[in-house]
C-alpha cells in the first residue's frame, strides 16, 4: 500500500468511512485552554461537523483513549503543583519538584480527578467518537507477534512507541486513515493516509 498525505484545509477533501483520530486532536480538543489554540480548535469542529454530516465514523484507539486520560492526569498534577507548591511541600516535609513525585506521593488528587475523568469519556461519546476496546482489535495484519509487531512499525516508521500502537490498533481495526495534528505521523505515510491541516 502506498499512503496519500491529504490536506484537511482543502475545501474538497475526501474522507473515508471510518478514520482513527490521534491523541494530537484529542488533547487539542478537550485538554488545551481556547485561547492557546483556538484555530487548531476551530479546525477540528469544522472537521467534526463535516463527519457527522456524511455519518462518517472516527474511533479512537485504546493508546489513544490512554494517552488522552494521562494526559489529563499529568495537567491536573501539574496545576495542583504550580498553584500549592509551597503547601504541598510542607506537607511532605521537603520540596515536591514534579507532578510525578506529586503522583506518587498524593493519590487523593487522582481520586478528586475520577469525575472530569469521566466527563472527558462522555464528552468523547458526545462527539460521536467511537472508543475502539481491547477486544475489538483483530489479528496483527502482518501476522507477526505483537512484540515484534511494535519493534517493526517503531523502526519502520521512526515513531515513538505509543505512535507505533496507534498504527498498529489501526491496522488491527482495519484502518489505513489517520487523523492527526502531529507531523511526525507523516512518516507513517508508506503505510497509511495521513489526514491533517498544512
Amino acid at each position: 500500500m502506498s499512503g496519500r498525505l491529504i490536506d484537511l484545509s482543502e475545501r474538497a477533501v475526501q474522507l473515508p468511512d471510518s478514520m482513527v483520530v490521534d491523541t494530537s486532536i484529542l488533547v487539542a480538543l478537550l485538554l488545551t485552554p481556547v485561547q492557546q489554540h483556538r484555530n487548531d480548535i476551530a479546525r477540528i469542529a469544522k472537521f467534526l461537523t463535516l463527519v457527522a454530516a456524511r455519518s462518517q465514523q472516527v474511533i479512537i484507539t485504546p493508546t489513544a483513549y490512554g494517552e488522552l486520560l494521562h494526559a489529563s492526569i499529568r495537567l491536573r498534577y501539574q496545576r495542583e503543583l504550580r498553584e500549592r507548591r509551597e503547601e504541598i511541600s510542607a506537607r511532605f516535609g521537603h520540596r515536591i519538584t514534579s507532578w510525578a513525585e506529586l503522583y506518587k506521593r498524593d493519590p487523593s488528587i487522582l481520586r478528586a480527578h475520577l469525575p472530569e475523568l469521566t466527563r472527558l469519556r462522555l464528552l468523547l461519546v458526545g462527539f460521536d467518537f467511537l472508543i475502539a476496546k481491547p477486544e475489538e482489535l483483530g489479528p496483527v495484519p502482518s501476522g507477526r507477534p505483537f512484540d515484534e509487531e511494535l519493534i517493526h512499525l517503531i523502526g519502520r516508521h521512526t515513531l515513538d512507541t505509543n505512535d507505533a500502537l496507534i498504527l498498529m490498533e489501526a491496522s488491527r481495526l482495519g484502518i489505513s486513515a489517520i487523523v492527526t495534528m502531529d507531523r511526525d505521523m507523516e512518516r507513517a505515510l508508506p503505510d497509511f493516509d495521513i489526514y491533517l491541516w498544512r
